[in-house]
């Protein structure tokens, strides 16, 4: 049977939940938490620079780190589902939560640059809130990816847009069908950008209801028939 749509229809509904609530907690603590960093003008002056990396790593742990934990319990409760739905078990595999403080830590040292430079907050604000949603999203993916590597039928998996905003990357990527293995998990499951509502979904063989890669082969090829 295939994988139904109505499973990672409803998984995208969960993780857009998600990943909105967060970035408002986030938003919410961060702008609580900045006039320690900022003088009268608003600005973040050099001597600053450096609490304000530290706060925003810590911030992105905490607020991140719970995202990162749900989003990947909802794919693997994902993958149980699609696997039941598909082969009539579940594989009720508990891979461990992910702990994203090395990938934060990285990255808000590459996006205080800005603000080393600039003074100004917003541009690092909004870089922050949106690292929130990448990690969750991102969580997802690599839960249904590591679930896929217990699990003894190795189903490959393909990647699937939905709604929001499917780049060029996430089309070549749908475009190439269910050839992906877990060694291949780099180039399917970390591309994500904002608004991303891409999913990776299992494939046990029967193939993946809604999903036709023939159609995103057309749009890859064919950007001008791209309708979203």
């Amino acid at each position: 049977m295939q994988v139904p749509r109505s499973a990672y229809d409803g998984l995208t509904d969960a993780i857009n939940d998600l990943s909105g609530k967060s970035r408002e907690l986030f938003d919410a603590r961060f702008r609580d938490g900045l006039g320690a960093f900022v003088d009268a003008g608003g600005a973040v002056p050099p001597e600053n620079v450096a609490a304000l990396r530290e706060f925003a790593i810590g911030l992105l742990d905490d607020v991140g780190g719970a995202a990162a934990e749900v989003a990947y319990s909802y794919g693997a409760e994902f993958y149980d589902a699609a696997r039941a739905a598909a082969v009539g078990s579940p594989l009720r595999a508990s891979p461990a939560p992910p702990n994203p403080h090395a990938a934060n830590e990285a990255a808000v040292k590459g996006m205080i640059e800005t603000v080393a430079k600039t003074g100004q907050v917003e541009p690092f604000a909004a870089a922050c809130a949106a690292r929130v949603d990448y990690v969750a999203r991102k969580s997802c993916g690599d839960a249904v990816v590591q679930c896929a590597a217990k699990d003894p039928r190795k189903p490959r998996f393909a990647r699937v847009p939905q709604g929001g905003e499917t780049c060029r990357f996430c089309i070549m990527l749908a475009s190439r069908g269910a050839v992906y293995l877990t060694e291949h998990k780099a180039g399917a499951v970390n591309h994500y950008h904002a608004n991303c509502d891409c999913k990776v979904v299992p494939d046990f063989g029967d193939g993946i209801e809604g999903y036709d890669p023939d159609e995103w082969y057309d749009k890859w090829k064919h950007p001008e028939h791209v309708d979203r």
